[in-house]
């Protein structure tokens, strides 16, 4: 029994797909995590970022604004 063959155009699809994952998996997890691993060894303190400190909340994102709010309450 011969196997069936896909049609040349198909298979290129397919291996086109096949990249595209791969490199998403390598550049989009792979990468991050990677950076991150070596910041984390290299500068453990400076890695983590630091709180807004002070009473000047003005510089700091919307989000750190909402989540202050939430805790107050």
């Amino acid at each position: 029994m011969r196997p069936r063959h896909l049609p040349p155009v198909l298979g290129q699809h397919l291996a086109a797909l096949r990249i595209l994952l791969v490199c998403t998996v390598l550049t989009g997890i792979a990468c991050p995590l990677l950076v991150t691993g070596i910041a984390q060894a290299a500068l453990p303190h400076q890695a983590d970022g630091s709180p807004p400190t002070g009473s000047d909340w003005s510089t700091c994102p919307p989000v750190t604004l909402s989540l202050r709010a939430a805790a107050e309450e």
